[in-house]
């Protein structure tokens, strides 16, 4: 370790597995306001990669790029008082992934290499990302590793037990990876009581787990009602970018609490002119009011 490595935080154990935090949790644990000041995160999302990350800026009332974080643990000292001097700073929020590239061909920044073996193996600049690969979302590119770095692959099996059952099932219902195509609603149930089937059928023994299953439902359905007054539909919202089959992926993938799987949100004119398109065409087609209940024709055609 080098010697300015930090390995000990005073009132932090992290032998204890139920009170772990995430590193940017532990900021206002180092870098305390009596030694430090003000303290800013810079991070590099970019709203173009999940929904979350999107919301992490959209939802800000003033200035998007920089801000006092207030939620969470982040800005609280070990003894849970509040510091308040941690600030979170996205500069680069708005930009897509061609404006990055761009940038570092412009002004000759240097970058890793590792996205040089990236893109000889074919992936897409979008999808190319450099993180610890065990994580619960990054294990979904694990085998990137196997393929781009062949000579840590081996270290890595030889050390983490079942890396290589992950690659061979980690797309599949064994890691709860559950595609659009897998969920169909019964024509004799409406959308909001397949979800409640969904939310019982697949947790009903796990209470804890049900609970927070069911708030994490309920805060894409209020965040859709903030954005709009629309009804929820199978095309995706223009708005919002949700739809029920969003919903129910998310159910089915466990909740997907940091919204990783979601889908991202449209970047391009042509692309959400498309995406109005299709959703004002089921609701003017297949969807009706009636009673204050939402209804679906019969003659609805699943997309």
């Amino acid at each position: 370790m080098p010697p300015e490595a930090i390995t000990e935080i005073p009132g932090y154990d992290h032998r204890d597995k139920e009170k772990r935090i995430t590193i940017p949790e532990m900021i206002s644990l180092v870098l305390t306001p009596d030694k430090y000041g003000w303290v800013t995160e810079i991070l590099g999302i970019r709203t173009q990669e999940s929904m979350n990350r999107y919301r992490a800026v959209s939802r800000r009332k003033q200035e998007n790029f920089i801000v006092p974080y207030t939620g969470g643990t982040w800005g609280m000292s070990n003894t849970g008082k509040k510091l308040g001097n941690i600030w979170m700073s996205y500069p680069i929020y708005d930009w897509l992934t061609e404006d990055v590239w761009t940038a570092f061909n412009k002004f000759g920044w240097d970058f890793n290499s590792a996205y040089n073996r990236m893109e000889e193996a074919g992936i897409a600049h979008l999808w190319q990302r450099i993180a610890p690969p065990f994580g619960e979302e990054p294990t979904r590119s694990l085998w990137s590793f196997k393929t781009c770095f062949p000579e840590s692959w081996e270290r890595m099996v030889n050390r983490v037990e079942g890396a290589n059952t992950c690659i061979m099932y980690r797309h599949t219902e064994l890691y709860g990876d559950v595609l659009y195509a897998d969920v169909e609603k019964p024509d004799n149930m409406t959308p909001e009581e397949f979800t409640r089937e969904l939310i019982e059928s697949t947790y009903g023994k796990n209470p804890k787990l049900k609970r927070e299953i069911v708030k994490h439902v309920r805060g894409m359905m209020d965040y859709h009602y903030r954005k709009t007054t629309d009804p929820l539909l199978f095309e995706f919202h223009p708005v919002s970018n949700l739809n029920w089959r969003e919903v129910w992926k998310i159910v089915l993938n466990g909740g997907d609490m940091k919204e990783r799987r979601m889908r991202s949100m449209i970047n391009t004119e042509k692309a959400l002119n498309e995406q109005k398109r299709r959703y004002q065409e089921e609701y003017d087609n297949e969807y009706c009011k009636k009673e204050g209940r939402w209804a679906f024709l019969k003659n609805q055609e699943r997309k």
